[in-house]
């Protein structure tokens, strides 16, 4: 942990002293105010003749990452009106960088800052609402499944009474005179069957 802190340090000291000696050093003074979808004038000093482009970038600072080119082929006036994308991601690791379009090697950097943005906050909350619907539709789904089960079972049970009602006592005793009649040309097989009465 001791040496990460001490890397991001010196990773922020480093972009800190580029600031202050490159080419096109920016002079902005306080970079806490911008907001997705609002305008904020980014200031620069010229130092060189050439066009420049304007970078929005974040990570780390030893090894930053473009999110996006805000605008290239600028005259090198040294302001320019910019308003952040409102599907920019809410974050505090930003930073704008400079770039000499005819020298790519000659950049400046700010400081990193934080960017706020609704549109991140707003992406959760439909996130939410898409969940909980999907979850309410398959309640109903399990719901009618088990009414519908339920309903199955019930229809089938008439029919299990009415096979036990066909079976009648006139039907039962029927079966036992021709089971008594098997055996008259056998009487031993009468003294063994435990269906004949003694």
């Amino acid at each position: 942990m001791r040496f990460t802190t001490v890397f991001f340090a010196s990773a922020f000291t480093a972009l800190a002293a580029a600031q202050s000696s490159a080419a096109n050093p920016f002079t902005n003074i306080d970079y806490t105010s911008i907001s997705a979808g609002k305008a904020f004038t980014i200031t620069w000093s010229p130092t060189t003749t050439g066009a420049v482009s304007l970078v929005l970038v974040k990570g780390n600072p030893a090894a930053l990452t473009t999110v996006s080119t805000i605008a290239s082929g600028l005259d090198n006036s040294g302001s320019f009106n910019w308003t952040p994308d409102s599907s920019i991601a809410k974050g505090s690791d930003y930073a704008l960088k400079i770039v000499d379009d005819a020298d790519a090697t000659i950049v400046n950097y700010t400081l990193q800052f934080p960017i706020d943005s609704a549109g991140a906050a707003d992406s959760v909350v439909s996130s939410v609402v898409a969940s909980t619907t999907a979850n309410d539709a398959n309640k109903e789904i399990t719901a009618l499944d088990i009414k519908t089960s339920t309903e199955i079972t019930k229809s089938a049970a008439p029919d299990i009474m009415t096979s036990t009602a066909d079976a009648s006592p006139t039907d039962a005793s029927t079966a036992r005179r021709q089971h008594h009649a098997s055996h008259r040309h056998h009487p031993e097989r009468e003294l063994l069957c435990f269906l004949c009465p003694r």
